[in-house]
Protein backbone atom coordinates (compact mmCIF):
# COMPACT_ATOMS: atom_id res chain seq x y z
CA UNK A 1 0.00 0.00 0.00
CA UNK A 2 2.84 2.35 0.84
CA UNK A 3 4.51 1.78 -2.53
CA UNK A 4 1.33 2.63 -4.43
CA UNK A 5 0.80 5.79 -2.38
CA UNK A 6 4.43 6.83 -2.76
CA UNK A 7 4.32 6.21 -6.51
CA UNK A 8 1.18 8.31 -6.90
CA UNK A 9 2.66 11.14 -4.84
CA UNK A 10 5.88 11.09 -6.90
CA UNK A 11 3.85 11.17 -10.14
CA UNK A 12 1.70 14.09 -8.95
CA UNK A 13 4.78 16.07 -7.91
CA UNK A 14 6.40 15.40 -11.31
CA UNK A 15 3.37 16.58 -13.27
CA UNK A 16 3.07 19.63 -10.99
CA UNK A 17 6.71 20.54 -11.65
CA UNK A 18 6.23 20.23 -15.41
CA UNK A 19 3.14 22.44 -15.34
CA UNK A 20 4.83 24.97 -13.04
CA UNK A 21 7.71 25.31 -15.53
CA UNK A 22 5.29 26.19 -18.30
CA UNK A 23 3.26 28.56 -16.09
CA UNK A 24 6.39 30.39 -14.92
CA UNK A 25 7.56 30.59 -18.54
CA UNK A 26 4.28 32.13 -19.64
CA UNK A 27 4.31 34.64 -16.79
CA UNK A 28 7.92 35.79 -17.26
CA UNK A 29 8.38 35.44 -21.03
CA UNK A 30 9.27 39.10 -21.68
CA UNK A 31 11.38 39.71 -18.59
CA UNK A 32 15.13 40.14 -18.74
CA UNK A 33 17.77 37.87 -17.32
CA UNK A 34 21.26 38.91 -18.38
CA UNK A 35 23.15 36.72 -15.92
CA UNK A 36 21.83 33.55 -17.62
CA UNK A 37 19.86 33.85 -20.83
CA UNK A 38 19.00 30.14 -20.97
CA UNK A 39 16.60 30.19 -18.00
CA UNK A 40 13.63 30.84 -20.29
CA UNK A 41 14.78 27.97 -22.57
CA UNK A 42 14.96 25.63 -19.59
CA UNK A 43 11.46 26.53 -18.44
CA UNK A 44 9.85 26.13 -21.87
CA UNK A 45 11.55 23.05 -23.26
CA UNK A 46 11.98 21.35 -19.90
CA UNK A 47 8.25 21.67 -19.26
CA UNK A 48 7.33 20.48 -22.75
CA UNK A 49 9.45 17.33 -22.71
CA UNK A 50 8.37 16.55 -19.14
CA UNK A 51 4.72 16.60 -20.19
CA UNK A 52 5.47 15.11 -23.61
CA UNK A 53 6.70 11.74 -22.44
CA UNK A 54 3.83 11.40 -19.96
CA UNK A 55 1.21 12.17 -22.61
CA UNK A 56 2.83 9.80 -25.11
CA UNK A 57 2.94 6.99 -22.53
CA UNK A 58 -0.73 7.54 -21.73
CA UNK A 59 -1.97 7.56 -25.32
CA UNK A 60 0.30 4.85 -26.78
CA UNK A 61 -1.95 1.98 -25.54
CA UNK A 62 -4.90 3.75 -27.21
CA UNK A 63 -2.98 3.61 -30.50
CA UNK A 64 -2.36 -0.12 -30.41
CA UNK A 65 0.69 -0.53 -28.17
CA UNK A 66 0.48 -3.72 -26.13
CA UNK A 67 3.52 -4.43 -23.93
CA UNK A 68 2.94 -8.20 -23.90
CA UNK A 69 2.62 -8.47 -27.69
CA UNK A 70 5.60 -6.17 -28.17
CA UNK A 71 7.86 -8.26 -25.91
CA UNK A 72 6.76 -11.61 -27.37
CA UNK A 73 7.22 -10.37 -30.94
CA UNK A 74 10.64 -8.91 -30.15
CA UNK A 75 11.84 -12.05 -28.38
CA UNK A 76 10.56 -14.30 -31.16
CA UNK A 77 12.25 -12.25 -33.87
CA UNK A 78 15.49 -12.32 -31.92
CA UNK A 79 15.26 -16.11 -31.56
CA UNK A 80 15.15 -16.51 -35.33
CA UNK A 81 11.56 -17.73 -35.54
CA UNK A 82 8.90 -15.80 -37.40
CA UNK A 83 5.42 -15.37 -36.02
CA UNK A 84 2.67 -16.16 -38.50
CA UNK A 85 -0.13 -13.82 -37.50
CA UNK A 86 -3.28 -13.20 -39.47
CA UNK A 87 -3.90 -9.51 -38.77
CA UNK A 88 -5.46 -6.99 -41.01
CA UNK A 89 -3.50 -4.01 -42.27
CA UNK A 90 -5.25 -1.46 -40.05
CA UNK A 91 -4.45 -3.39 -36.84
CA UNK A 92 -0.80 -3.73 -37.86
CA UNK A 93 -0.56 -0.01 -38.63
CA UNK A 94 -2.12 0.93 -35.29
CA UNK A 95 0.37 -1.33 -33.47
CA UNK A 96 3.21 0.40 -35.31
CA UNK A 97 1.82 3.82 -34.34
CA UNK A 98 1.62 2.77 -30.68
CA UNK A 99 5.19 1.45 -30.79
CA UNK A 100 6.45 4.67 -32.37
CA UNK A 101 4.63 6.73 -29.75
CA UNK A 102 6.28 4.73 -27.00
CA UNK A 103 9.69 5.24 -28.60
CA UNK A 104 8.91 8.96 -28.75
CA UNK A 105 8.05 8.83 -25.05
CA UNK A 106 11.43 7.25 -24.30
CA UNK A 107 13.15 9.99 -26.32
CA UNK A 108 11.22 12.67 -24.40
CA UNK A 109 12.15 10.98 -21.11
CA UNK A 110 15.83 11.16 -22.05
CA UNK A 111 15.30 14.79 -23.07
CA UNK A 112 13.72 15.41 -19.69
CA UNK A 113 16.87 14.11 -18.00
CA UNK A 114 19.03 16.33 -20.22
CA UNK A 115 16.97 19.42 -19.33
CA UNK A 116 17.13 18.51 -15.65
CA UNK A 117 20.93 18.51 -15.91
CA UNK A 118 20.93 21.75 -17.90
CA UNK A 119 18.56 23.41 -15.44
CA UNK A 120 20.91 22.57 -12.59
CA UNK A 121 23.88 23.92 -14.55
CA UNK A 122 22.18 27.10 -15.80
CA UNK A 123 20.32 28.13 -12.66
CA UNK A 124 22.31 26.86 -9.69
CA UNK A 125 25.61 27.94 -11.21
CA UNK A 126 24.53 31.59 -11.58
CA UNK A 127 22.40 32.10 -8.48
CA UNK A 128 25.17 33.67 -6.41
CA UNK A 129 25.97 36.16 -9.19
CA UNK A 130 22.41 37.26 -9.97
CA UNK A 131 21.55 40.89 -9.24
CA UNK A 132 17.82 41.35 -8.69
CA UNK A 133 17.80 45.12 -8.10
CA UNK A 134 20.12 47.00 -10.50
CA UNK A 135 18.48 46.85 -13.94
CA UNK A 136 21.60 48.28 -15.63
CA UNK A 137 23.88 45.56 -14.24
CA UNK A 138 25.22 42.88 -16.58
CA UNK A 139 24.25 40.34 -13.89
CA UNK A 140 20.66 41.56 -13.62
CA UNK A 141 17.87 39.02 -13.68
CA UNK A 142 14.20 39.47 -12.94
CA UNK A 143 13.54 38.26 -9.42
CA UNK A 144 10.36 36.32 -10.23
CA UNK A 145 11.96 34.58 -13.20
CA UNK A 146 15.21 33.54 -11.57
CA UNK A 147 13.93 32.74 -8.08
CA UNK A 148 11.02 30.82 -9.59
CA UNK A 149 13.39 28.80 -11.78
CA UNK A 150 15.62 28.27 -8.74
CA UNK A 151 12.68 26.92 -6.75
CA UNK A 152 11.69 24.61 -9.60
CA UNK A 153 15.24 23.27 -9.95
CA UNK A 154 15.52 22.61 -6.22
CA UNK A 155 12.07 20.97 -6.23
CA UNK A 156 13.13 18.79 -9.17
CA UNK A 157 16.24 17.74 -7.26
CA UNK A 158 14.09 16.79 -4.25
CA UNK A 159 11.75 14.92 -6.64
CA UNK A 160 14.69 12.93 -8.01
CA UNK A 161 15.64 11.97 -4.45
CA UNK A 162 12.04 10.88 -3.70
CA UNK A 163 11.90 8.93 -6.96
CA UNK A 164 15.15 7.10 -6.22
CA UNK A 165 13.99 6.40 -2.66
CA UNK A 166 10.69 4.99 -3.97
CA UNK A 167 12.47 2.76 -6.51
CA UNK A 168 14.88 1.47 -3.87
CA UNK A 169 12.03 0.85 -1.45
CA UNK A 170 10.03 -1.08 -4.06
CA UNK A 171 13.11 -3.06 -5.10
CA UNK A 172 14.03 -3.99 -1.51
CA UNK A 173 10.46 -4.95 -0.70
CA UNK A 174 10.39 -7.72 -3.36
Amino acid sequence: MFTLTASIIVAIIYVGLAISKLVLYSQTLHRDCFVETQVITYLLYGGLVDLGWIVLCIISPCCGFNPTTYLVTTQTRQGGRVINEQVDKKTAESKDLGNHMLLGAVACFLGSFVFWCLGNAWVLNKYQYADFYDVTSSNYCDSTLFKGAFGIVISADVWIALFVFTIIFIWCKK
